[in-house]
């Protein structure tokens, strides 16, 4: 929708670049429409410069001049590159969103997920997994996943470090482990 309206492009469009209108009442490929908007708002010369993120248009950064005026290229060049980093925050802002959406579908699943490095350390802890074996977050984040390995079980570790240090994958690994009582 930030590009309805009064933009010269639709949404979807892949290949915009900026639009520069020196003089808006002498221009005519401006609509009648347009020209009472910008009129009204004082503005006599415009530039419309698309804003993407990835390859999809997101919006327009403008510039505006209260007198007819010939637009340089050094202008249009610093008003592109504005845009970009629009675009560019755009891009990060929703990339967090996607990030936050995706970790409160982990944190919220039943099934406990949690993640260690290659030295065996919990770096990530679920409330599923608060659930399955009784520790807080707070308690395990940064201790060796054997804390939840019974005795008899510690000697897997190794193996499976070595394995994913070695780049394998590990599927549907079975095994028992340990609840914080016990």
């Amino acid at each position: 929708r930030a590009v309805d309206g009064h933009s010269p492009w639709k949404p979807g469009d892949t290949d915009a670049s900026p639009i520069c209108i020196d003089n808006v009442e002498k221009a005519g490929e401006v609509s009648e429409e347009l020209k009472a908007v910008v009129r009204t708002e004082g503005i006599a010369a415009l530039a419309f410069i698309p804003v993407f993120v990835g390859s999809k248009i997101v919006g327009k950064f403008m510039a505006y001049y209260d007198a007819p005026h010939v637009f340089e290229r050094s202008e249009v060049d610093g008003c592109t590159a504005i845009a970009k980093q629009l675009g560019f925050g755009l891009e990060r802002l929703r990339a967090e969103e996607d990030a936050r959406r995706l970790a409160s579908i982990v944190d919220n699943s039943q099934d406990a997920i949690i993640s260690k490095n290659l030295d065996g350390i919990i770096q990530t802890w679920n409330r599923g997994a608060t659930r399955i074996f009784g520790y807080t977050a707070d308690e395990v984040i940064g201790k060796p996943v054997t804390i939840l390995m019974p005795p008899e079980r510690i000697n897997e570790e190794p193996s499976i470090l070595a394995r994913l240090r070695a780049g394998e994958r590990i599927d549907h690994y079975q095994t028992v482990r340990q609840h914080k009582d016990g």
